[in-house]
């Protein structure tokens, strides 16, 4: 009820989007579910490759070349919604993720 009520009583989609011109100015990492039933992963792909095929480069892991690899984007081809959360190998990749961008945030102090 609690997920529910606040999807659909207090989320605004208008509110909560960010784009791509928004994020530019940080290191970036994006996880994106392949067959995401909420979010539409292969055109959110192909968007931050610049409008590229869908599909055209399948891979699990790139950085595009237009903002200097400050924008990285981890596809998980067979993953749903959500379920990166579930599977221990894509948690411990989340947090490496983070850990590695916390690092890199240290030094630059």
């Amino acid at each position: 009820m609690g997920v529910a009520h606040t999807l659909s009583r207090r989320f605004f989609w208008s509110d909560n989007i960010l784009w791509k011109n928004d994020i530019t100015e940080r290191q970036v990492t994006i996880f994106l579910s392949g067959k995401d039933s909420i979010v539409n992963a292969p055109l959110v792909y192909a968007y931050l490759r610049d409008g590229a095929e869908e599909g055209q480069q399948k891979v699990k892991h790139f950085e595009p070349p237009v903002d200097g690899g400050r924008l990285n984007v981890v596809f998980c081809d067979n993953l749903d919604h959500g379920q990166i959360f579930d599977l221990t190998i894509w948690r411990m990749r989340l947090l490496d993720e983070v850990l590695a961008q916390a690092r890199v945030r240290e030094n630059e102090r």
